[in-house]
């Protein structure tokens, strides 16, 4: 069986992190689109961030992918304008191919999830998958999130997806 672990983010990994989105099965699902100078900006200033969790996913001590949290009250821009003290997002991806449609995502967000369940001023988890990756959304299924419905967002309709406060620990 794999071991999962996640490594918070540090200035070495900016490298790593760029070349992973701008790898094409990435870069469509995370629309950011930066060059390597506003990558190394934007995630620099998260590495002392109160709000914003960022990890890099090792899977048997090899790098793999990226997982963020966030607390959703925090977040400006549009994006949870009716979001409360307590709820947070997760985002993430596989970067590394070999590690794609095995059923890894399911089984690092459940190690995922039960890490966040540590902290109690968490009380909702949310994803917001594209409506049509129906992939994405079979994986957070699996992890015992529930579709609430699909939302506007700044980057398009998503499928808002929630894991019920007592049910923070997955399958």
């Amino acid at each position: 069986m794999s071991k999962f672990s996640f490594k918070p983010l540090e200035e070495s990994d900016i490298d790593l992190l760029y070349h992973w989105l701008n790898l094409p099965h990435v870069s469509e699902i995370w629309y950011e689109n930066l060059s390597y100078e506003e990558t190394r900006k934007k995630y620099l200033q998260r590495l002392d961030s109160d709000w914003i969790f960022s990890f890099i996913i090792h899977c048997d001590n090899q790098p793999i992918g990226f997982i963020h949290y966030y607390y959703a009250d925090k977040v400006g821009h549009g994006w949870w304008p009716n979001a409360k003290p307590g709820e947070a997002g997760i985002d993430l991806f596989i970067a590394e191919q070999a590690y794609l449609n095995k059923g890894y995502g399911a089984l690092l967000l459940k190690e995922f999830i039960k890490l966040l369940s540590k902290d109690r001023k968490l009380k909702t988890l949310f994803v917001d998958p594209a409506p049509d990756n129906v992939r994405a959304i079979r994986c957070y299924e699996k992890c015992g999130f529930k579709a609430q419905g699909e939302i506007d967002t700044p980057n398009g309709k998503v499928l808002l997806m929630q894991l019920d406060p007592q049910d923070k620990k997955p399958n």
